[in-house]
């Protein structure tokens, strides 16, 4: 075993989707391993895509995007999966959570419902809102049933005229669920006494409005009356709400359950689960103002639309149609109304990685009417010039603040960059700078450092919940600091949540750009130029004791290069490799998802007090689809290998690279002082040669 000679330091932490990872505390380490091991992968996937052996292999096409030629394999003996046409990998979790749109606890409940598996010991208060929750959603599904066959019933001759007259199939009708609250207080409230529901209940459920009366007595009566009724149902199917809409044109017109426990109208989109494969198949979805409007275009054809549910589009959905979707259409009419919902949407999603667009329609046309007139085509057609949601944001500005002056251009480039405040992404974010400046003719500097004043502000304000979830994170969840045999290794644990989480305000470190190097002339590893030591890596992370700026250059992008996928290979085959990794842990690698990883099994390897066996196993918890991806494919890609020897190999090429960069930054901290530079250039020196005596050897 190597001599620990470094003081082992925490993994990279950076902005983008590899800091949003989580990994899941509540749920057992064991349970979600005997879920994993439980479940057979080619059953699971073979509910979805048709699967052929192929080798070690099974095979089929992709579920995630269109392919006619197979590019989506599963590998059964690690119970892991892989499309190499779109790059999407993971386990059984990341599976389901891709085909489902689920969060990662989610996934393992349902899988473990299908196995039969006892996620966790609740206590009595626990299970009892569990069995309560549930109950509420049976009672949703109870009335959906009870506005379904109202709508076929005698009664329901005004609804299915309705639904005629906009077009709406019955088969279409029977798909969405569609239903009828008949005329009457109480239709509801007696059928539900029949079926022994009881009224707390329905209030609760947002079914029924309780109504206090003069002399404390409380008048019960149902919510929709006299309306058709559209249940709205989470991204799993299952109805938690319902909205309704008059047969003509009585105030109000829209009518939409309240927030209940098991509903919450901005983390919710109408027609979801309905639309999540398509999305998923084409890159493609649309948000719309109407029930009937999504509704028409799935029976058009085109099924990728959902709507928002009663109010202003938020960034819970936009991060959910992110999961989905490439390229979004913000769907609305063209009158004041419409323009007003889409400059409050626009700020929501310029944080997503989403080609938003937003179309806004000729007055007095809605979709459902242009499919009707002209079939999907004519929608696509209305679609296909609408503008960039930003370029939207600055035309709408500029016209509302007539930016032909000098206060309505201050005003217009005010408003743009407040919208701009939530964007992380730092090529995004120059971008839509520079776009800003060339609209309004403020130069560039003076942008950037009106955002930055900006986005400080917002910190300032949310620093305190900040430090507070940080504190309660760290209290609840360093796992691992202090194991395997009693050695402080100091890395996070990885398996409960991000360092940033467990490390509090501890300044986070940078993954360099470039600092591995390169292949050599001799099969070695050269280090980086020592230059490439002052850009900020992928992800904006800074090294120990450096702050990293909020007006950096836009990262560049790390590669995987071959000693590290080799090496990562090993360790996920071999986890006894681990035993060998010196102090400097994650620093030896340069690509933050392989050192993300790696801090990942290092700290199983450390709670496991050494007998680690199965890298498989040990990755399972990782909630990040990002990392499932990574796992799945070096895997896949070392299966077979002489995994001790590549690792001892790969691990020698990586600790010599790492020395290597040290030495070359000491060189370039001593510029300067002659007596440090000399003894700095010693040491490079010695090191050099002993890399190079090593390789002859």
């Amino acid at each position: 075993m190597l001599v620990r000679m470094w003081p082992r330091l925490h993994p990279p932490v950076g902005s983008g989707a590899l800091l949003e990872r989580r990994i899941v505390s509540r749920i057992p380490d064991d349970i979600i391993e005997s879920v994993r091991q439980a479940v057979d992968i080619t059953d699971l996937v073979g509910r979805y895509v048709g699967l052929k052996r192929s080798g070690r292999s099974f095979k089929g096409c992709c579920p995630f995007h269109d392919e006619k030629t197979p590019s989506f394999h599963v590998w059964p003996e690690t119970s892991t999966w892989r499309c190499f046409g779109c790059g999407k990998g993971g386990n059984i979790f990341g599976f389901l959570m891709e085909r489902e749109g689920l969060a990662f606890p989610e996934a393992i409940r349902q899988l473990a419902k299908d196995v039969g598996i006892e996620i966790e010991a609740q206590s009595p208060q626990a299970r009892a809102r569990a069995d309560h929750l549930q109950r509420l959603r049976d009672l949703h599904e109870w009335a959906c049933a009870h506005f379904e066959a109202a709508l076929r019933g005698p009664r329901g001759e005004p609804a299915r005229a309705y639904f005629t007259r906009r077009s709406i199939t019955s088969e279409t009708a029977g798909s969405f669920r569609l239903g009828y609250a008949p005329p009457g207080w109480d239709n509801l409230l007696r059928a539900a006494a029949e079926s022994e529901w009881s009224e707390d209940e329905l209030v609760e459920g947002g079914l029924v409005i309780r109504r206090e009366e003069e002399g404390g007595r409380k008048k019960l009566y149902d919510r929709f009356r006299d309306r058709v009724v559209f249940p709205i149902a989470d991204a799993q199917g299952r109805v938690i709400a319902f909205g309704a809409r008059t047969l003509g044109d009585d105030e109000p017109k829209y009518l939409n359950s309240s927030d209940t426990p098991i509903y919450t109208k901005g983390q919710h989109l109408y027609a979801l689960h309905h639309a999540k494969q398509g999305m998923m198949k084409t890159g493609e979805g649309a948000v719309m103002e109407g029930y009937t409007d999504v509704i028409m275009a799935h029976q058009a054809g085109w099924p990728v639309a959902v709507a928002g549910l009663g109010t202003a589009l938020t960034h819970e959905q936009a991060q959910k149609l992110s999961r989905y979707v490439k390229k979004l259409w913000l769907v609305y009419d063209g009158d004041k109304a419409g323009r007003r919902a889409a400059e409050k949407a626009i700020p929501e999603f310029l944080p997503e990685d989403l080609e938003t667009r937003v179309a806004l329609l000729a007055p007095g046309k809605d979709p459902a009417d242009l499919v009707v007139e002209g079939g999907i085509e004519a929608l696509k057609d209305a679609l296909a010039e609408a503008p960039d949601a930003f370029e939207h944001l600055v035309a709408t500005s500029a016209a509302q603040y007539d930016a032909t002056t000098v206060p309505g251009k201050a005003a217009a480039t005010e408003a743009v960059l407040e919208s701009l405040v939530a964007v992380r992404d730092p090529i995004r974010r120059a971008l839509y700078v520079r776009r800003t400046s060339d609209a309004f003719g403020v130069p560039e500097a003076v942008v950037v450092e009106r955002l930055a004043d900006l986005v400080r502000r917002r910190e300032q304000r949310e620093a305190a919940r900040r430090d507070r979830a940080a504190g309660a994170a760290s209290s609840s969840g360093a796992r691992g600091a202090s194991r395997g045999g009693g050695r402080s290794r100091g890395r996070s644990s990885g398996s409960s949540r991000s360092s940033r989480d467990q490390h509090g305000d501890e300044p986070p470190l940078e993954a360099y750009a470039g600092a591995m190097g390169g292949a050599d002339a001799d099969g070695g590893y050269a280090p980086a130029h020592p230059a490439d030591f002052d850009a900020p890596a992928a992800g904006g992370a800074a090294r120990r004791g450096a702050r990293a700026s909020g007006g950096s250059a836009p990262p560049r992008a790390v590669a995987l290069s071959q000693v590290e996928r080799q090496f990562m290979e090993a360790v996920l085959g071999c986890p006894s490799v681990l035993a060998d990794v010196p102090e400097a842990g994650t620093e030896l690698l340069a690509h933050p998802e392989a050192a993300e990883l790696l801090s990942h099994l290092l700290a199983a390897w450390d709670e496991s007090g050494g007998t680690l066996e199965d890298g498989a196993r040990a990755v399972a918890t990782i909630e990040a689809p990002e990392l499932q991806a990574l796992a799945a494919d070096l895997l896949a890609s070392g299966a077979g290998k002489n995994f001790a020897d590549q690792g001892r190999d790969c691990l020698r090429i990586l600790e010599d690279s790492w020395r290597s960069r040290n030495a070359h930054r000491r060189v370039s901290a001593a510029a300067g002082d002659k007596d440090a530079e000399i003894d700095a250039l010693q040491a490079l020196i010695a090191l050099e040669a002993a890399r190079h005596a090593r390789k002859k050897s």
